[in-house]
């Protein structure tokens, strides 16, 4: 007890302003993660997957409406739950690239194995070009590409009333932004 409480001061001393800021929101069943902006405000949402630079630190909101999820990067952190009605709060500091695997810890009902999400830590250039086309819209369907108009017509009668794609008529809210 005595050295994880001087390591937990040690961790608040000096620390480094965050790189990026990502409010991470369990489902059921599975990840909404928000890139935020200086002021808490959304930048654009995605989902099952984080991307972070390498070697500097990235804060993490952690939440939940429905049930108790728990977070978990085992290469990068430990476990935090995700109580309904309660922020958590997580700073991540990976120290190379690469793909990391992480779950929820916590039972979280039927589907709870399918809670799984990977990190995948970028250099620092590689990260800021990701936020910045991430922050594009999608790009619209040529009229030569007769497949892909058919697949547009298909998902925005079938799939848009839950899911959304920035950038197009599709803004449902209750499954994840493709």
């Amino acid at each position: 007890l005595i050295y994880s409480l001087g390591i937990a001061a040690a961790m608040l001393r000096g620390n480094a302003p965050a790189a990026a800021r990502i409010e991470v929101q369990g489902e059921m069943w599975w990840w909404r993660v928000r890139y935020l902006d200086e002021q808490g405000r959304t930048l654009f949402e995605t989902a099952n997957e984080l991307r972070i630079p390498v070697d500097q630190p990235v804060d993490l909101v952690l939440k939940s409406r429905n049930v108790v999820h728990s977070f978990w990067v085992p290469n990068l952190a430990g476990k935090l739950d995700m109580v309904p009605g309660h922020d958590n709060h997580l700073r991540l500091h990976a120290r190379q690239t690469g793909t990391y695997r992480g779950q929820c810890a916590e039972y979280c009902g039927a589907q709870h194995a399918n809670m799984m999400f990977d990190v995948q830590v970028l250099t620092a250039q590689d990260f800021q070009a990701w936020l910045q086309a991430q922050q594009r819209p999608a790009a619209p369907v040529p009229e030569t590409a007769r497949q892909l108009q058919a697949g547009q017509r298909l998902f925005m009668q079938a799939c848009a009333q839950c899911h959304a794609v920035r950038g197009s008529a599709a803004a449902g809210t209750l499954g994840p932004d493709l």
